[in-house]
C-alpha cells in the first residue's frame, strides 16, 4: 500500500512539474505580447529559458487572415527563433506568433503601427 502512495505521490509531482515548465518555458518575446504599434519590419523573436533541441517552429500570420503564409527570413539556434518580414508586414494589423519547440507550445500577438 505505501509503495502504491509513494509511486502516485511521485506521478502528481511530475504532472505537477511538466504543467509548470509548459507555462513558464518562454524567457521573452519580442513584440510583447499585446504590444501596439509595432514597427512593421520589426524583427519578432522569441527566447526560452534553457536550451531546446530540434523540432523547433515559428508561425507567424495575420489574425484576419490565418490561412495565408507570411514571407520573410527566420532562424533558430538552441535558445531561440527569429522571423523577419519581407516585404514588411502590412500597417495596422493584429499578428499571431505561434511557437513550438517539441511538447511546448505558446502563443502571443501584437499588433502592427498605422504607417
Amino acid at each position: 500500500m505505501r509503495l502504491l502512495l509513494f509511486a502516485a505521490a511521485i506521478v502528481i509531482i511530475c504532472v505537477g512539474v511538466d504543467r509548470y515548465i509548459a507555462h513558464h518555458w518562454i524567457q521573452r518575446t519580442y513584440p510583447a505580447n499585446g504590444a501596439v504599434n509595432v514597427p512593421r519590419d520589426a524583427l519578432i523573436m522569441v527566447n526560452w529559458k534553457g536550451t531546446r533541441g530540434s523540432h523547433m517552429s515559428m508561425s507567424v500570420r495575420y489574425a484576419d487572415a490565418p490561412d495565408v503564409p507570411l514571407y520573410g527570413t527566420g532562424s533558430a539556434t538552441m535558445y531561440g527563433l527569429s522571423f523577419l518580414p519581407a516585404p514588411p508586414l502590412s500597417p495596422g494589423k493584429k499578428v499571431i506568433v505561434l511557437v513550438d519547440a517539441g511538447r511546448r507550445h505558446h502563443e502571443f500577438t501584437f499588433t502592427t503601427t498605422r504607417s
